[in-house]
């Protein structure tokens, strides 16, 4: 049952607020994103994520290819680094909220991915390249967003 109604709040809640993000080539629009971390949403990035808490990325797109399945890629952009990071669900078809895959072309997805940030993350600002490619690895979905490591209190 609580996890019944906390499903139906999911469903109703995200998506409410949208922050600016930025489009990456080679995508058609830009996505509304929301980010959630502690519980508190982001107004404007860079967006705060709380140590030892997750951060929820809420992605709404329209999808202008079709796909089978779906695969988040995450890039992060700290101290001149460039570092691909692996991704805790490799099937993106599981964090679809309102449908379920195959996607036809021109379906709109809402999305979550929910990112682990652990105690020991340096606390400094950072950008967060989230991108998704079908099974042919065709880019759907891409954009990125500055995020800032803060602890908790």
């Amino acid at each position: 049952m609580k996890a019944s109604i906390l499903v139906t709040l999911l469903t109703l809640v995200p998506f409410s607020t949208q922050i600016l993000v930025n489009k990456c080539e080679g995508v058609d629009s830009v996505p509304s994103v929301n980010i959630i971390s502690n519980g508190l949403a982001c107004e404007a990035p860079p967006c705060p994520v709380f140590l030892g808490a997750v951060a929820e990325m809420q992605v709404n797109f329209s999808s202008s290819i079709y796909f089978e399945s779906l695969k988040p890629n995450i890039t992060v952009i700290a101290l001149g680094a460039v570092v691909p990071v692996p991704p805790n669900q490799q099937d993106g078809c599981e964090g679809i909220l309102n449908t379920v895959c195959p996607v036809v072309a021109g379906e709109t997805i809402d999305y979550i991915y929910k990112l682990q940030v652990y105690s020991f993350f340096p606390k400094i600002e950072f950008t967060v390249i989230f991108s998704m490619v079908n099974e042919l690895k065709e880019l759907v979905t891409c954009f990125s967003v500055d995020l800032l490591v803060k602890s908790k209190n």
